[in-house]
């Protein structure tokens, strides 16, 4: 057509099977392979001027030709010549130089050969052309072959129509995307997915695809990963993707399975199906089976779905320090994090990834998102390696404009909770950048660094300033709409903790978790009022509304009293303790007597509601009753002793009652 670019009609030309049936030299390109030299002209060679015919391909012979016709002859009648020599007839045997005709069973065989070889070479037309990086040039393609494509050919088209597409920017995605060609090839593919006979919907249909018309199962993770990379999150598709392959892990071949269960981890589609399948397949895989792509892969898969298996984990960690130094950055990061994540203990594969990340070469190719997971899993798994540290510490001075806040923070996290020696000028790159991007953090991210900061003994004065430039009063205070609550309280602990701190970030931050009182858990809010308190004493943090912030978490404080543990309560009885000496201590009055409450025991009554003195009285006479005698218990004497409590306690009336039972009934001779 000519709609299509040059290389489209180029390589289509050369295809014979798609090829136009013109004479050479009628259009820029040619129709047949190279060697054919077209027909031949009048020649006086062959006698009475007669022409011979070209030589016909075997591709383009009737699929009734004999096999043992020579190249220059030609058959053009129905049948093969009869022993006298004239064709058509249908008698006789055939003469001498001539083949016996093909029988039936020949043809539909050849028909599917000629078939199968189309398909073929649509898919050497998609791959060659998507070799030359142009995902539109590619589309026109499709648009082409897609009325005469199988399973196949439309898995590889989408395929690589999601490779070259993310190759660039998000607006090329999104341009690819939008194209009529590939919304009809993404609705194709997902008919044929939604009406695949393997569904439980669709057991009525399975007589009807029992021929194979159903699309093969392993077509699936090619799908499923072009899906996933493009950001098409369809979700009657995944879950029909995984309504036929949960039951059917067996049937891939491993790095299939492992990109299958990738992609569903990757578009957020967490079906307990496909992960228990794979785990059952990864349990039953033999030694060697897989290589550290594959592990990798699952690794991260199964802790982005929050599927925790320790054993699979287990497993994992035991075949990975073998591959670690197979694997590339991306895959070293992905690693660590997902054995971060699901908290397994082990010392042996952080060792050998550590290893095989401290590589010169190695490292520098993190990007700054790999590189600040990479730390965040070694500071939550509590491991150390010098050597990684070490080299990373080079890659982030070097990459120190490339993070992002969220990574800055990451990153300082990490160095605090570990306390890495040797790395002041690290840290020093980290807090540069934190200072010049200051704007660009989020409340979140703003907090865990400062806190982190503070850890390291590295929040200067400086640094806080800085931040209040950044932030000015409202500006201030409206970021701290959309920061955590733990937030707050960790912003306030860095003002009091340092040595010198604006006024305006202390008070929007006490004003914010006052305001959230209501809604803030009770531990955070015994840190705040301990920052209130802390505050009162330091004349640069003192303001005119001290006494109103402490009032205010106090009485939410008392709301919230029967949540604190009974350790809390000590530790908030010890916090007004230390600060009796501040101003503002008046005004926790009520915190204080709700914490000097003490509850009572609670005391068991008998069923007629009788006092402690009644039942006493109700206990005496009973054991009166069954010991009758002149000299009987006194109740007067229990009764004075009870009530005074000066001679003797509860529990030693009580026992003196049952001792004068016994003698009596020993007397009487129940007892010997």
């Amino acid at each position: 057509p000519n709609r299509l670019s040059f290389a489209s009609q180029a390589f289509l030309a050369a295809s014979p099977c798609f090829a136009k049936r013109t004479p050479q030299g009628s259009t820029p390109f040619s129709s047949h392979p190279p060697g054919y030299r077209g027909p031949v002209a009048h020649s006086t060679s062959h006698g009475r001027g007669s022409s011979r015919r070209a030589p016909t391909r075997r591709e383009d012979r009737p699929a009734a030709m004999a096999k043992g016709d020579s190249a220059g002859a030609s058959s053009s009648s129905a049948g093969p010549p009869s022993a006298s020599g004239k064709s058509g007839s249908g008698k006789g045997k055939p003469s001498a130089g001539h083949s016996a005709p093909s029988s039936g069973s020949e043809v539909p065989a050849r028909r599917a050969a000629k078939a199968l070889q189309a398909k073929m070479l649509i898919n050497s037309s998609l791959t060659t052309v998507a070799e030359g990086g142009d995902a539109f040039v590619l589309l026109e393609t499709i648009e082409v072959h897609l009325p005469d494509m199988n399973d196949i050919n439309l898995a590889t088209a989408l395929h690589r129509l999601a490779k070259l597409s993310t190759r660039k920017d998000s607006k090329y995605l999104e341009l690819v995307r939008q194209s009529a060609i590939f919304q009809k090839l993404h609705s194709t593919i997902s008919a044929r997915i939604l009406k695949h006979s393997l569904r439980s919907c669709n057991a009525s249909m399975r007589h009807q695809n029992s021929a194979g018309n159903d699309m093969p199962v392993q077509c699936l993770s090619v799908i499923a990963w072009s899906h996933a990379v493009m950001q098409l999150l369809d979700y009657e598709l995944f879950m029909a993707i995984n309504e036929i392959a949960s039951p059917r892990t067996h049937e891939f071949q491993p790095f299939e399975l492992c990109q299958l269960v990738w992609s569903f981890a990757q578009a957020e589609f967490f079906f307990h199906g496909i992960f228990s399948g794979t785990e059952r397949r990864m349990l039953s895989r033999r030694p060697g089976e897989l290589k550290g792509l594959c592990l990798a892969m699952t690794a991260w898969s199964f802790a982005t779905a929050k599927f925790f298996s320790r054993e699979l984990f287990s497993s994992l960690a035991a075949d990975l320090p073998q591959h670690a130094s197979d694997l590339r950055p991306q895959e070293l990061a992905q690693t660590m994090w997902a054995f971060a994540e699901v908290r397994v203990d082990a010392p042996e594969l952080y060792q050998a990834l550590g290893w095989s990340a401290a590589a010169p070469l190695k490292l520098k190719a993190f990007k700054p998102q790999e590189l600040a997971n990479a730390i965040w899993a070694y500071a939550v798994s509590e491991q150390q390696h010098p050597a990684f540290f070490l080299q990373a510490g080079l890659a982030i001075v070097q990459k120190q404009s490339s993070f992002s806040p969220q990574n800055i923070a990451t990153l300082l996290w990490g160095y605090a909770r570990l306390q890495v020696p040797d790395s002041a000028h690290v840290l020093a790159s980290l807090l540069d950048a934190l200072v010049a991007k200051l704007p660009n953090f989020p409340p979140g991210a703003l907090a865990k660094a400062l806190v982190s900061a503070v850890e390291l003994r590295t929040c200067t004065a400086r640094l806080l300033s800085r931040v209040a430039e950044a932030y000015p009063a409202e500006q201030f205070r409206e970021t701290l709409l959309d920061m955590p609550a733990q937030g707050l309280t960790d912003l306030a602990m860095v003002c009091v903790g340092a040595e010198s701190s604006p006024l305006v970030l202390f008070e929007g931050l006490v004003e914010e978790s006052v305001r959230r009182g209501a809604t803030v858990d009770a531990p955070a809010l015994m840190e705040t009022l301990y920052c209130s308190l802390a505050a009162s004493l330091q004349p640069r943090l003192t303001g005119s509304t001290g006494g109103v912030w402490v009032a205010a978490i106090a009485q939410a404080l008392v709301s919230k009293i029967e949540e604190l543990s009974p350790i809390d309560k000590e530790k908030l009885r010890s916090v007004l303790r230390t600060f009796r000496d501040s101003p503002e201590i008046g005004s926790a009055g009520p915190l204080r007597a709700a914490l000097e409450q003490r509850p009572q025991p609670a005391k068991a009554r008998p069923k007629n509601n009788t006092s402690d003195f009644d039942s006493t009285r109700t206990a005496t006479s009973m054991i009166s009753t069954a010991c009758p005698s002149d000299k009987g218990l006194d109740p007067g004497a229990i009764r004075q002793t009870s009530k005074t409590g000066s001679a003797e306690s509860e529990d030693s009336v009580w026992e003196s009652i049952r001792q004068q039972s016994l003698r009596r009934q020993a007397k009487l001779g129940m007892l010997e």
